[in-house]
């Protein structure tokens, strides 16, 4: 199970399709698919069944959405306390750097 796949699952869950859950992380609907079918495998069950009237959630999706929705936005949160961490020290080199031609 990866961050990738939980993605796809919580916004195919939320959009109702695939195409609009492609569409919203800017990747193919082959992509999202893909994701799909390796976390429905990984987990051992459908998660989400399509019908005519859209797509449903299995119970086992049901009870994994709002999990998964939580791991998203963790994810999320990680990669931009990681991304200011590396900018704020960006900054400080560039500033080191500036301080030496200036001293030197």
């Amino acid at each position: 199970m990866t961050l990738t796949q939980l993605n796809a699952f919580v916004l195919v869950a939320r959009l109702g399709s695939v195409r609009a859950a492609a569409g919203a992380l800017g990747v193919s609907e082959s992509a999202v698919s893909q994701a799909l079918t390796a976390l429905r495998q990984d987990l051992g069950d459908q998660l989400i069944t399509r019908s005519q009237a859209g797509m449903t959630l299995t119970p086992g999706g049901t009870r994994l959405l709002g999990t998964a929705s939580q791991i998203v936005v963790l994810g999320a949160e990680a990669h931009a306390a990681l991304a200011t961490f590396l900018a704020g020290l960006r900054s400080r080199a560039l500033a080191l750097a500036a301080e030496e031609r200036v001293d030197g």
